[in-house]
Order: C-alpha cells, then sequence, then structure tokens
C-alpha cells in the first residue's frame, strides 16, 4: 500500500461496501501493534478473528477503523491522534485499528487502496471518511458528523469501558506465617488450646512476635 497525500477530509455516505462476506479466520487477535501506544478502553485492536464482533457492535455505537501500517508514520500519528478523541470523546463511539498488511483482507473489504484510511461503521454499514493525515480539527469535524449521523439513525449507545481499567485490582495481602495460620483456623474452629498453642511457638521462634504475643493475649481473654 502506497502513502496518499492528505485530500480534506468529510464523510462520503455513497461508498458503503458489504461487509457480511468477510469470513473469520481463526487466528488469535494479537497483542498491541509495534509503534503504538497500548489499547485503551475506547481503543481496540481489531484482526480477522475479533472484526465480526466489532462490526456488530456498530448497531449499538459508532464504530471508527482506521486501517493504518507499522511503515507509515502518518498512519501511526492519525492513531493517536484518533484515539485522543476517542478518549475525550469519553464512550461515544469506539475506535478500532487495522493493520492492513497484517489484515490485507480487512483493507479490501473496505477497498482502501493506501493507508491511513479511516472508515466510520454505523450499524454494520462502512462509511469512508479519510484518507492521508487531516488536521485536528478537521478530523475533530469529520467525528462530530459521525456523531450526528449515529444520532440520526438512532445508534445512540456508549462503548462500557474496560473493568480492569475503570477499577484495578487491590494487591492481595500477603499470607500469614504458618503458625500464625495454625492459630487463625484453631479459633475458626473455636479450639482455644489449639490456637494457644500455635502462638505459644511462634514466640518461641521469634520472641519479638508482636502479632504472635498479642493473639495469645486475646486467646486468654
Amino acid at each position: 500500500m502506497s502513502e496518499p497525500t492528505p485530500p480534506r477530509p468529510r464523510l462520503d455516505v455513497r461508498g458503503a461496501v458489504d461487509l457480511s462476506s468477510l469470513a473469520r479466520p481463526s487466528t488469535p487477535a494479537p497483542g498491541a501493534p509495534g509503534g503504538l501506544p497500548s489499547p485503551g478502553p475506547f481503543v481496540v485492536n481489531v484482526d480477522g478473528a475479533t472484526f465480526a464482533d466489532v462490526v456488530q457492535s456498530s448497531s449499538q455505537y459508532p464504530v471508527v477503523v482506521v486501517l493504518w501500517a507499522p511503515w507509515s508514520e502518518a498512519s501511526q500519528q492519525v492513531c493517536k491522534d484518533l484515539a485522543a478523541f476517542a478518549d475525550a470523546d469519553a464512550g461515544s463511539w469506539l475506535l478500532a485499528r487495522v493493520d492492513a498488511d497484517a489484515n490485507p483482507q480487512i483493507a479490501q473489504a473496505f477497498q482502501a487502496p493506501s493507508v491511513p484510511a479511516v472508515i466510520a461503521v454505523l450499524a454494520g454499514r462502512p462509511l469512508p471518511l479519510f484518507q492521508g493525515a487531516p488536521s485536528g480539527p478537521e478530523m475533530r469535524d469529520v467525528l462530530n458528523q459521525v456523531l450526528q449521523a449515529a444520532a440520526q439513525a438512532g445508534i445512540t449507545g456508549k462503548v462500557a469501558a474496560s473493568t480492569t481499567q475503570q477499577n484495578p485490582s487491590e494487591p492481595e495481602e500477603p499470607p500469614l506465617p504458618p503458625l500464625h495460620q495454625e492459630a487463625y483456623d484453631a479459633f475458626e474452629r473455636d479450639d482455644l488450646p489449639g490456637a494457644r498453642s500455635a502462638y505459644e511457638r511462634a514466640l518461641r521462634e521469634n520472641p519479638r512476635d508482636a502479632m504472635a504475643r498479642a493473639g495469645l493475649a486475646q486467646v486468654g481473654l
């Protein structure tokens, strides 16, 4: 694929193509592509295995597909600019990044002769937006047109941000030392002599074990 001179972007609803014939191969989805930041809550990497699911989701919210290539700095910059807009719009649409070199069947389905190429998908219908690298204001204007077209079509859902990014898991507490765990288990069984024995052994091993001393005092209450 070649890298074109960027034309002025526009929303072109006449160039829709049928995506239903694109087969889904059984290859696994790749990780974060080289040269691009990792996906965020509103940015996904797409290949042949995940393409159908992304197209299907376009009935709930707009999907903006960017065809890029590792050798094209312009396409990488477009990916980064679109990701910034996707984050700013906070789930109003999903950015789907497709490595055109690794997934030529997707590029062919969109009839894209070069990269970068950007296509909106609304309810499974692809709408070519622009090729090349437009300015930020031009890109913003095109995205606003996509959102307006989606609203007119009743596609007003929101992308659910990744729960792992919204609520990062808290670090797990370290396990109790073996004798402390033995004492705790004895407490759970109402076995106070067993708990006392475990704490006494812990103190013999480490006379400065404050936790064992406190536990032993609790057993005596």
